[in-house]
C-alpha cells in the first residue's frame, strides 16, 4: 500500500511488507529508535524520520533521517511521550540567556524571593498604538538547544555499509 502524508509520530506505525511511504512523518523523540522491526521491505520517499533507526533492507530515496537529542526544557511536551526529564544544568543548556514574558504575579514573587538561584527579572515599558505606556514583565532564562547526534547522511552511509557487509555474507 502507498501512504502519502501519513503521520505516525512517537509510535511504531502499522505498516506491512512492501508498503511505500511518501512525505510521511514518523519521527521519534529518542535517537536510534527502531520501528517496524519485523518488516524488511519498506520504501521511504521524502519522509520525516528524525531519530528513526533505518534497516539495511529498506529503500530510502530521500527525507530527514537525522538523529537529534531533544531537551525537556525546550520541548516539555515530550515528557508525556516518554522522554527522560533533563536536569536544570543538562548538556543541552547553552551559556546564552534570553528574556521571556511572565505574568505580573510571577514577576512579583520572583522579585521578592531571597533565593540565590532566582532568575533576574525586569519590567519593560513600551507604548501601544495610542501612545499609552504598557508594561511587560520578564525573566531571564537559559536557552536550551537540541543536540545533533548524527547527520542523516552519516546514518544512511552506516546503514548502506551494513547492508553491503550483510549481502557479502
Amino acid at each position: 500500500m502507498t501512504y502519502t502524508k501519513a503521520r505516525w509520530p512517537y509510535m511504531d506505525p502499522p505498516l506491512r511488507e512492501g508498503d511505500v511511504l511518501v512525505d510521511c512523518t514518523l519521527f521519534q523523540h529518542t535517537p536510534g529508535t527502531a520501528i517496524c522491526a519485523s518488516i524488511k521491505d519498506l520504501t521511504f520517499i521524502n519522509c520525516n524520520c528524525v531519530n528513526v533507526l533505518p534497516q539495511a533492507t529498506w529503500t530510502i530515496e530521500s527525507g530527514n533521517w537525522s538523529q537529534t537529542e531533544y531537551c525537556t526544557h525546550d520541548r516539555p511536551e515530550l515528557i508525556a511521550r516518554g522522554l527522560k526529564v533533563c536536569a536544570a544544568d543538562c548538556k543541552h543548556r547553552s551559556a546564552e540567556q534570553s528574556w521571556v514574558d511572565i505574568a505580573e504575579k510571577e514577576y512579583r514573587a520572583l522579585k521578592a524571593s531571597l533565593e540565590p538561584s532566582t532568575p533576574t527579572v525586569r519590567v519593560v515599558d513600551d507604548k501601544d498604538t495610542a501612545d499609552v505606556i504598557v508594561q511587560t514583565f520578564q525573566k531571564e532564562v537559559y536557552v536550551y538547544n537540541p543536540k545533533l547526534v548524527k547527520t542523516a547522511s552519516a546514518l544512511l552511509r552506516e546503514v548502506r555499509a551494513a547492508a553491503e557487509v550483510e549481502a557479502k555474507q
